[in-house]
């Protein structure tokens, strides 16, 4: 079946100097074994290198065997196309 993946790369800015630095990285399968999208809510967690397979290039079995931040983690909520907007959340305060 399908093989789509999102991948992720998380970023923030030192505020001492403004150097913007990566954090962490995750994948994403996009679809299950049967091609349906993984809609709903999903928590990965971050992973502190980019470990690259044999060929230079990002497989899930390599990301997954790097070592993960421990407490940090991405919440992601894939939704399927729809012609109405999906309602947005408004901010507490």
């Amino acid at each position: 079946m399908t093989s789509s993946k999102a991948f992720i790369r998380v970023y923030t800015l030192l505020e001492t100097s403004l150097r913007l630095v990566v954090v962490g990285n995750c994948l994403l399968r996009l679809f299950d074994d049967q091609g349906t999208l993984r809609k709903g809510g999903h928590q990965l967690r971050l992973r502190s290198r980019l470990p690259l397979d044999e060929n230079g290039s990002i497989s899930e079995e390599t990301l997954l065997n790097a070592s993960s931040i421990p407490a940090a983690s991405i919440l992601v909520r894939l939704l399927p196309y729809t012609e109405v907007s999906v309602q947005q959340y408004l901010p507490l305060v």
